[in-house]
């Protein structure tokens, strides 16, 4: 097995303080990969099964890419991710600059901001996005994800003018956490609300109808069509924009007798692998 890693311009993913010239090297840095391994016995009941005609399933979840951009000056924008839907669960949609030009006055404490951080909350909330004072870079106003007919959710999401709560009330409530809190709801410890003034703004979509392993949601409805993200901004986009969403979608893996193995997607069956 190999992995390959392309690693990013540093100028980018690294950021310095103003005061001065870093002073240390890293050396020696290591990627660490634990490897798990199955007992004999398990192996062996495997073996048995699948030379009796039996299969084995492994469920398997994978993750694609899909780059948008929004220009400079625009405010509202209808944008196509041409995934397919037949087992889309989830989707992640951030949104940063386009240009990402090297971070030389980084200060944590009076200007946290890298190139990691994701644009789209309303920040300060003592000034309202309709004020000629407002400068938030890229505020998401309003969205609504759609899947030809079916609506995302049915009424486009609306932001106060003040915050954008709403879109993560929205975020949460489709994250699969059950009983455990999220920490995009919590508070930096200067008192400031993690979601509006840290970088962490993100718009969530679960695509599952409910938390069990049978087809339902959008799996049940899906016709080839394209997802589509209809979006407003607060104000005309400062910046040109790059809108990247990440698209979860599961799958089962049979393998079966001499090794053979079929990829079941959704209500149909690619073969072989």
């Amino acid at each position: 097995m190999e992995i390959t890693l392309w690693l990013e311009d540093p100028s980018l993913v690294c950021v310095r303080d103003s005061a001065g010239t870093p002073d240390f090297t890293l050396s020696e840095v290591e990627m660490q990969l634990e490897i798990v391994e199955m007992p004999q016995n398990v192996n062996d009941k495997l073996d048995k099964e699948l030379f009796n005609g039996g299969k084995v399933s492994i469920p398997f979840k994978t993750f694609r890419l899909h780059n948008n951009h929004i220009s400079q000056d625009s405010q509202n924008a209808e944008l196509s991710i041409n995934e397919s839907a037949q087992n889309l669960s989830a989707v992640f949609t951030t949104i940063r600059p386009q240009s990402l030009p090297a971070v030389v006055n980084y200060d944590a404490s009076t200007k946290p901001v890298d190139n990691l951080m994701f644009l789209g909350a309303h920040g300060d909330h003592t000034t309202a996005d309709n004020d000629s004072s407002f400068v938030q870079t890229a505020k998401v106003k309003s969205f609504q994800y759609s899947y030809d007919t079916l609506l995302m959710p049915q009424k486009r999401l609306e932001m106060s003018s003040r915050d954008s709560k709403n879109a993560l009330l929205y975020a949460v409530s489709g994250l699969d956490l059950w009983d455990t809190d999220s920490f995009i709801g919590s508070y930096n410890k200067d008192g400031v609300a993690t979601w509006e003034r840290s970088g962490v703004f993100f718009i969530g979509q679960n695509m599952k109808s409910s938390r069990d392993d049978y087809l339902n949601g959008i799996n049940t409805q899906a016709t080839g069509s394209p997802l589509l993200l209809s979006i407003s901004l607060a104000k005309p986009a400062q910046v040109p924009l790059k809108l990247e969403t990440f698209c979860q979608s599961e799958y089962t893996l049979n393998i079966t007798k001499m090794g053979q193995a079929s990829v079941l997607n959704g209500s149909a069956q690619e073969t072989p692998v």
